[in-house]
């Protein structure tokens, strides 16, 4: 069980497009620090965290029986000026997905943001997906091989320190077993007042097995979900539809989504202090998310060349700092006081499906 530093750059191969295949991908020049980490188990599972990508883990494969199956997708370009939150495993801090017209008011005082997405309107994704990681090392673990990397808001982005009520540190670790890769995130306040936060993962995963997208069943965990417009909540909560009913594992198919599914069912925890939320079923394995209690929304994402499908754990749903704002709702908007600390925990684990399905 291995953890391995690469600054070389050199080539490595990630999952290909189709077919299950290969593809070599060659770091271009991005300008980015081409340092890799290479995690590794005896069993030949392994994953590999670029952190110059915001920590991100562009590369998983784990062990299904005799096999070593790909996970996780990454685009082409990934190590040659790709974006951050097109591959791999991004991680939203200290917010994901949407702030509504790049502002909004905390404590008295008006905060302006950056607009990003796609409309030029609302700031999408925090700080720290497109933000050089330059702190991690080997950690910890009880079996597996793991890193542990580091983000701090006035340290990593100090440019972005005024647009946000406060610093924050955010400490994730990957920890590689044959099976799973968990990812357990500690958010701590080192600042003399309150500061608040979101945090949520924006995995692209591969289909399983040798099939298509299309062909995959999906389950997700969620009896409700958030009515958008524009990408920005209403405010209003509506029971699934059947365009974004997962509860019975249906095909995915043609389905175009971007959805904030939520109203989890009631959190029973295995020994492990966690909860199946999600599946993606393909072949003879499925890739199984689970969640500890934080995580109370799921988003559902086809991108556009539907080469795999996103399926997003948040703390809280999109612009959930006007929500708890302008409305007092509690919707897993979290405030820390000085000196407090706050870890939740996610894996992603690939499972073998009956035959009779």
């Amino acid at each position: 069980m291995t953890v391995y530093v690469d600054s070389s750059g050199r080539r490595i191969t990630v999952p290909g497009l189709s077919g299950g295949a290969d593809q070599a991908h060659a770091v271009g020049k991005s300008g980015r620090d081409p340092t890799l980490i290479r995690l590794s188990t005896e069993g030949g599972a392994a994953a590999t965290i670029y952190p110059a990508l915001g920590f991100n883990c562009i590369d998983l494969r784990l062990r299904i029986g005799e096999r070593i199956v790909p996970v996780i997708h990454s685009e082409p370009d990934v190590l040659a000026g790709g974006s951050p939150t097109h591959n791999g495993i991004p991680i939203l801090f200290p917010w994901p997905n949407r702030i509504a017209e790049s502002r909004y008011e905390w404590d008295g005082t008006d905060y302006q943001l950056t607009a990003n997405d796609p409309d030029g309107r609302h700031c999408l994704h925090g700080f720290a997906c497109d933000t050089p990681w330059t702190r991690f090392q080997p950690g910890d673990a009880d079996e597996g091989s793991c890193v542990t990397g580091v983000f701090r808001i006035s340290e990593d982005a100090p440019a972005h320190l005024g647009q946000w009520p406060g610093d924050l540190v955010l400490t994730v670790t990957f920890a590689l077993t044959d099976q799973a890769l968990k990812i357990t995130s500690t958010v701590s306040n080192p600042d003399d007042h309150p500061v608040p936060f979101g945090l949520g993962f924006h995995p692209y995963f591969s289909p399983p097995g040798a099939g298509s997208i299309e062909e995959c069943g999906v389950w997700v965990d969620a009896h409700g979900y958030w009515r958008l417009e524009g990408c920005i909540p209403t405010r209003e909560v509506l029971p699934v539809d059947r365009l974004r009913d997962f509860r019975s594992s249906p095909e995915l198919g043609d389905r175009q989504l971007d959805d904030v599914l939520t109203d989890l069912s009631r959190f029973y925890p295995g020994d492990d202090g966690l909860m199946d939320r999600a599946r993606l079923v393909g072949g003879d394995f499925a890739m199984v998310m689970r969640c500890d209690s934080n995580w109370r929304d799921i988003v559902v994402f086809t991108p556009a060349n539907r080469a795999s499908f996103a399926i997003e754990p948040y703390t809280c749903p999109t612009d959930a700092i006007h929500m708890t704002v302008d409305d007092g709702r509690d919707v897993g908007w979290r405030v820390l006081d000085s000196g407090e600390s706050w870890t939740g925990v996610v894996e992603f684990r690939v499972d073998e499906v009956a035959a009779n399905g």
